[in-house]
């Protein structure tokens, strides 16, 4: 049985950082350990407010022209459920590739819309579109007012391990 891997696609310095992982909620058949199921470099369970300055700055980096005050929109309880969503996903279709999304988000945090740039997979897409909709986000802030702005969803579906 082959096992898949996600890996967060917000490794973005070249500087050494942690690497936080997330579980399997279940081990292959015949071990007791649990793989991971995704990895990264900001923490997979965590809520935007509660990362370090370093954490912030990593999720920043990608967005194009903010501020030092501004945030991006975010999903209010951590990446961990989409990260997870995401590996059951590839555990199934055995896709490899990037994943490259956008989910529009209001002022309030609602999701308006999912743009998909790339994926490897057409049900993977779909399958992470509804998951991504069906998240509750923290709203981005421009100038320290809840603005509109897309969450970057993106992750390397990788070879098991």
């Amino acid at each position: 049985m082959t096992l898949a891997g996600v890996v967060m696609a917000v490794s973005l310095g070249a500087v050494a950082q942690e690497r936080f992982t997330l579980k399997r909620e279940e081990a292959q058949t015949g071990s007791h350990i649990k793989r991971e199921a995704a990895t990264g470099n900001i923490p997979l369970d965590k809520p935007y407010r509660d990362f370090t300055p370093e954490q912030k700055r990593i999720v920043k980096k990608p967005y194009e022209n903010m501020k030092e005050n501004d945030e991006p929109p975010f999903p209010e309880k951590g990446l961990a459920e989409l990260y997870m969503t995401m590996s059951k996903v590839h555990a199934k279709v055995h896709a490899n590739g990037l994943v490259d999304m956008e989910v529009v988000v209001d002022p309030a945090g609602k999701p308006l819309n999912v743009l998909v740039y790339s994926s490897p997979d057409e049900k993977a897409s779909e399958i992470m579109a509804m998951a991504l909709m069906a998240t509750k986000y923290k709203p981005a802030l421009c100038s320290g007012q809840p603005c509109q702005q897309n969450f970057l969803f993106r992750a390397k579906l990788t070879p098991g391990y």
